[in-house]
């Protein structure tokens, strides 16, 4: 499917904000618990597949980007948004209990949603796929 010329320059322009939560979530690394181990390898992850994916939009090879770096991507950016939810609701008593954690990574990270869902909605991840069976014929 090609792409307009306005689109890969939006593509190249989110890629900056994308790259820079990548660096903004290596932060966590300052926490030993393991919890935050686990969202600094999701979170790397996750921005790594969708600046892959953005990258391969860009060059109009899209369609050769695997589902499991589109996977990738929709799990980095539910727990974002879980993230910034759980955050907005009760942002305080999480800095009451670890006022080291960088909560703000989540507040961050909605940004790279816009990114996210016009990347999905342009390449059409988003849809179904039929998956036909055939029988054998007798």
């Amino acid at each position: 499917m090609p792409l307009s010329i306005i689109n890969k320059v939006i593509f190249g322009i989110y890629i900056f904000p994308v790259f820079l939560l990548l660096l903004l979530s290596l932060t966590l690394l300052g926490d030993s618990r393991p919890i935050f181990f686990f969202l600094l390898v999701v979170s790397i992850l996750s921005m790594l597949s969708l600046i892959y994916i953005l990258i391969k939009t860009i060059l109009n090879q899209a369609d050769s980007v695997k589902t499991r770096f589109a996977y990738l991507s929709h799990v980095g950016v539910l727990i974002t948004i879980f993230g910034c939810t759980a955050f907005l609701v009760n942002g305080n008593e999480f800095k009451n209990h670890s006022p080291a954690a960088p909560f703000s990574i989540f507040s961050f990270g909605v940004i790279v949603c816009i990114p996210y869902f016009h990347v999905m909605v342009v390449n059409g991840f988003f849809k179904k796929e039929k998956i036909l069976i055939k029988t054998p014929n007798k």
